[in-house]
């Protein structure tokens, strides 16, 4: 875990002393304990039980520590709005911003109230102090509330943990032999980094220290190659109809993206996903009780897809049909679902669509997107989700939608997540990048979340590369 400003922790040796700096702890920290209430919490037995010869034997108990202060610890953007939240703050108590290496307060505001966290069974406040844009390196005082971790402001934040995102699938995706489980989750992520691949591909470098860097070929696209490569290697005769869903879309997917890379490797993945999909249709007709893809969006994935890859007119048509069977559907792509994915492709196809269709299917995205960015700004800490992994998903419509349309909006939105996984949550906690959190739902190491960061940071990472050039 990062240090906060100003917190040290010494070793002790004396046991009398080490009981007592156990009593002391809360105070040495300068920060209000908060124990988890969830499922009891995780606390430190505390007490004292005997002796086994001349050491004394020593049980303890103590309130998990937390700040109260709640800050980006990465930081913030320069021109950004720069926003920290109190827990059990009071509204109009005096916060300081001080100068992490001075020592000078060099701004001061007043804390507004934003709400009551009731899990925490704590009232809630926030202050901004935007203005200030003088990069360096700073921490935030509160009074008893203690100090939040130190944190930066620079117009360059992100481009470490960007390229250190990025380069992880070498680890994520080092398995040995690939299982087809795993295929219709690698559709999400994978559909995710193609997505964040196409809309920004200049920002996306050789550079991330993986196996594969120093070739002039952006690393992102050469493991997804390699993902890709151990894919179309599976047998199709033994994969489920959701499981061939997910083959083929993946394929056909990755194909339009590799074709400036390789044109004849990404033929031979192009015939690989159509071959697949053929292969569905088949077992569709005589399946029966195959219910690995239930709502058929796996299926519309995969013709999306295939249908912006070759504009054949027999994708088109299943295309078109799931649309008009579903229209009104929510774009939900939560639990396996794949028609938020399908619609983009669709939307994103060079051939002739049809456009009533596509008008409809813009439209109930849009709407949807407007509703979930009034309800995170409505929430405590500018987010409804109540768990990372639920964040990364809606994060990918976000990201999907301002590229379209650019709305700045939407941009606020996404910076306000990743302000949340660096730290700006209940538990005072960064989730990156992929560290250990005592939060009971944190960011996994299957992939599928960080693809959907990824995408999320693109355009702050876009912003801040136009920047430096």
């Amino acid at each position: 875990m990062r240090r906060a400003h100003g917190r040290v922790v010494c070793g002790l040796k004396k046991a009398g002393v080490l009981l007592l700096s156990i009593c002391m702890l809360g105070g040495c920290a300068k920060q209000q304990p908060q124990a988890d209430e969830k499922d009891g919490g995780e606390n430190v037995q505390a007490g004292y039980v005997g002796m086994t010869g001349n050491r004394p034997q020593i049980q303890y108990r103590v309130s998990r520590m937390r700040p109260s202060v709640l800050t980006n610890q990465i930081g913030y953007e320069t021109g950004s709005t720069k926003i920290v939240f109190f827990i059990g703050g009071e509204n109009g108590q005096t916060y300081e911003v001080i100068n992490a290496e001075t020592g000078e307060t060099v701004y001061s505001g007043k804390m507004e109230y934003a709400g009551r966290d009731e899990q925490l069974q704590r009232t809630v406040c926030y202050g901004m102090f935007t203005e200030m844009v003088v990069e360096g390196n700073y921490y935030i005082r509160a009074g008893e509330l203690g100090e939040s971790y130190s944190f930066a402001i620079g117009d360059v934040l992100y481009d470490d943990l960007f390229r250190q995102l990025c380069g992880s699938y070498e680890r994520l995706w080092d398995n040995g032999a690939y299982d087809p489980e795993w295929l219709i989750e690698d559709a999400r992520t994978i559909s995710n980094l193609l997505i964040a691949y196409e809309y920004y591909t200049g920002i996306f470098g050789d550079d991330t220290g993986c196996r594969c860097s120093g070739n002039t070929i952006p690393d992102l696209i050469e493991l997804v190659a390699q993902r890709a490569g151990q894919i179309v290697t599976l047998d199709i005769e033994t994969l489920s109809i959701g499981e061939l869903g997910a083959y083929a879309g993946i394929l056909a997917k990755f194909a339009q993206d590799y074709r400036a890379v390789d044109a004849a490797v990404s033929a031979e993945f192009l015939t690989a996903a159509q071959n697949g999909y053929d292969k569905l249709l088949e077992k569709s007709r005589s399946a029966g009780t195959d219910r690995t893809d239930p709502d058929g969006s796996l299926s519309f994935y995969a013709a999306a897809e295939l249908f912006r890859a070759t504009g054949y007119a027999r994708y088109h048509t299943a295309v078109k049909e799931y649309l008009v069977q579903t229209a009104g559907n929510a774009t939900d792509s939560h639990d396996g679902g794949m028609e938020f994915y399908g619609k983009i492709a669709y939307l994103s196809a060079k051939y002739q669509v049809d456009t009533a269709l596509c008008s409809k299917v813009i439209s109930t995205i849009m709407s949807e997107t407007e509703e979930l960015a009034a309800d995170y700004n409505e929430q405590i800490y500018l987010t409804s989700a109540e768990h990372p992994g639920e964040l990364c998903g809606d994060m990918v419509k976000f990201a999907v939608v301002n590229y379209v349309i650019t709305n700045h909006e939407y941009v606020t939105v996404q910076e306000n997540q990743l302000h949340y996984l660096l730290g700006r949550n209940p538990y005072g906690e960064s989730y990156l990048p992929l560290g250990a959190s005592f939060a009971e739902e944190m960011l996994t190491d299957d992939g599928e979340q960080v693809s959907a960061l990824i995408l999320l940071m693109c355009e702050i990472v876009k912003e801040e590369t136009e920047e430096r050039n």
